[in-house]
């Protein structure tokens, strides 16, 4: 083949290469297809335990420890507002019950949320809810007994404050809480400040400063201080 020859075989190639070339780069890059949402998007696992200490200053036993408890949580979020969701709490009681046993009450509650967010940093978010109290309860026949078995239906509603300090850190500034019984005396108000960081977006981690108050049979007008814990939780989040 003489030289010629190859310089027109060059050319051609050229000719029709380099526009089929160029073309190729002027096409767009095809997307990776979405990967598929899973089945538990929007579901979130917690967890979270302290020891309880009395704060009924009141009673000779102020300071002492009261009980133990873990609280075990599932939450759904229907959109960016609404949740609904489901707790469990065993509670452990410090003082023996009958037979030297460690007496334990526990605590089933569903609730409804709706978050507000105020602006990028400031969001409240209200919440209500219906649970039951079984266990050694201390009632019966509604009436307050020592190792009472009566089990009762409670509501409860709170409303809280979130503060987003930086991406991955929340203060959750102030959650107020009203509980009360349908058929007991059984009213107790709680409130607790507490932080969240988020580890990554499945994983959080929290702690709370927690303090209650109960009623000591005069109602609301004459509320004592009942327990107080600081509480460690973990999150996960589909």
């Amino acid at each position: 083949m003489t030289k010629t020859s190859v310089s027109l075989l060059a050319a051609a190639f050229a000719v029709v290469a380099v526009p089929a070339f160029a073309a190729d780069l002027s096409q767009p890059a095809v997307a990776a297809a979405p990967a598929a949402a899973s089945s538990l998007a929007g579901v979130s696992l917690s967890i979270e335990g302290a020891p309880e200490f009395s704060q009924n200053w009141t009673s000779p036993k102020y300071g002492d420890l009261v009980d133990s408890y873990y609280i075990g949580g599932i939450t759904y979020k229907l959109d960016p507002n609404w949740t609904v969701g489901a707790t469990f709490k065993d509670q452990e009681n410090a003082v023996i019950g009958v037979g030297g046993a460690a007496t334990h009450e526990e605590f089933a509650t569903g609730t409804l949320g709706y978050t507000l967010p105020l602006n990028e940093t400031v969001s409240l978010t209200a919440t209500g809810g219906i649970g039951l109290a079984w266990g050694t309860t201390n009632y019966n026949n509604n009436a307050v007994l020592a190792n009472g078995q009566q089990s009762f239906f409670y509501y409860q509603g709170a409303l809280e404050a979130d503060i987003k300090i930086t991406p991955q850190l929340t203060w959750n500034a102030l959650n107020v809480q009203y509980k009360n019984a349908f058929n007991v005396d059984y009213l107790n108000p709680s409130a607790f400040t507490g932080l969240t960081y988020a580890i990554d977006k499945h994983n959080a981690v929290q702690t709370k400063l927690n303090y209650s108050w109960y009623d000591n049979g005069a109602g609301a007008s004459n509320l004592v201080g009942n327990k107080e814990s600081i509480s460690l939780g973990y999150k996960y989040s589909f």
